[in-house]
């Protein structure tokens, strides 16, 4: 009996190499839209953080416009009960001004400064 080789399977390289070449691509696509979707979802996220932050404020500001609009209605109501004409009385604030001693001394201080 004489020994005879057997057919050895050939190695395909090349179909190894792009068996790893699809599966690195495959991989590096999964990063990238791995990372894609991170992105998205955080700008989405951060988008609806904002516009709450908004509506808050607005809610906010609004709030307090009814407030000083009821206040007002309400001193007018009191006015209107008490005989004051609100068309004729306005409901200001008082101008604060400084007294004039206050300032003549001011120039004084200056005066004497530059006599020095």
């Amino acid at each position: 009996m004489t020994a005879s080789q057997t057919p050895a399977a050939s190695v395909d390289y090349l179909g190894i190499a792009a068996a790893t070449a699809a599966q690195t691509n495959a991989l590096v696509a999964g990063l990238i839209g791995g990372i894609f979707a991170f992105v998205v979802i955080g700008l989405g996220s951060y988008r609806l953080y904002q516009r709450y932050q908004y509506r808050q404020r607005r809610l906010r500001g609004l709030e307090a416009i009814s407030k000083r609009l009821a206040r007002a209605e309400h001193i007018q109501e009191s006015a209107t009960i008490v005989g004051l004409n609100p068309a004729v009385y306005e409901f200001t604030r008082p101008k604060t001004h400084r007294p004039q001693h206050q300032s003549q001394t001011l120039q004084q201080r200056q005066q004497d400064r530059v006599r020095r």
